[in-house]
């Protein structure tokens, strides 16, 4: 019952681990949905992977929310699909921080970008791969929460 409720509320919304101590999903799109999220979820770290405060309203309420409930919280600013260009680089580099970041912050665990599509489910999957779950487990991810934009998947069956 509490996942069919979750579903209706967010976007992309899912388990990410066997025992249930990490949550994907989409940015919820008012302050009233995150705080039903950590009512059913109460989540003690959040990585954020499409933080833009100066334009998004729910980044700021958000990370206000955090700082209140003393929740660690750690952004990044990505798009949806990363150019393969030298010049993006960066990306890759702090891709890799967010993945290592799931295994060392305190759960529960909420990791979301915007829709929960493309950013997390390249977070998600490459930390899957890194915990040597099934390919078809991955795969059965992306038949539920989308597949994610092309240079993610790239980066994946590279790293």
């Amino acid at each position: 019952m509490v996942d069919l409720i979750m579903r209706k509320l967010w976007r992309n919304v899912g388990w990410v681990d066997k025992d249930h101590t990490i949550i994907r999903s989409g940015q919820p799109s008012s302050k009233w949905k995150l705080s039903v999220l950590y009512q059913i979820f109460p989540f003690k770290s959040v990585i954020n992977i499409s933080w833009s405060p100066e334009v998004d309203d729910d980044d700021r309420d958000e990370y206000r929310f955090c700082l209140k409930k003393n929740i660690e919280y750690h952004h990044f600013s990505w798009g949806a699909g990363i150019p393969d260009d030298p010049k993006w680089d960066w990306v890759w580099e702090e891709f890799e921080a967010a993945v290592a970041l799931i295994d060392v912050l305190k759960k529960p665990l909420w990791i979301h970008c915007e829709g929960g599509k493309d950013r997390t489910g390249g977070v998600v999957a490459a930390w899957k791969l890194s915990h040597n779950y099934p390919l078809d487990e991955i795969f059965a991810d992306f038949c539920t929460y989308g597949i994610p934009n092309v240079s993610w998947l790239n980066y994946l069956w590279r790293r």
